[in-house]
């Protein structure tokens, strides 16, 4: 599942740091391209365990068929 892989978030403060160095962003965006990276850590690997658990939970029930 491609949303655990995600999570990139040191990468992201690498290219946030570069840019603000270079002057290409100020520090409030900066401040929220690393908060919405942070976001994504938390958020992208909770919302896969539970699209695993849901699909492990279809795949184990019988189908109804009438």
């Amino acid at each position: 599942m491609r949303l655990c892989g995600a999570t990139a978030l040191p990468l992201v403060v690498a290219i946030v740091g570069i840019a603000q160095e270079r002057g290409a962003i100020s520090d409030a965006v900066g401040a929220s391209l690393i908060g919405a990276g942070m976001l994504s850590v938390l958020v992208y690997p909770l919302a896969a365990t539970r699209l695993i658990e849901s699909d492990a939970r279809a795949a184990s029930e019988p189908d109804h068929v009438q």
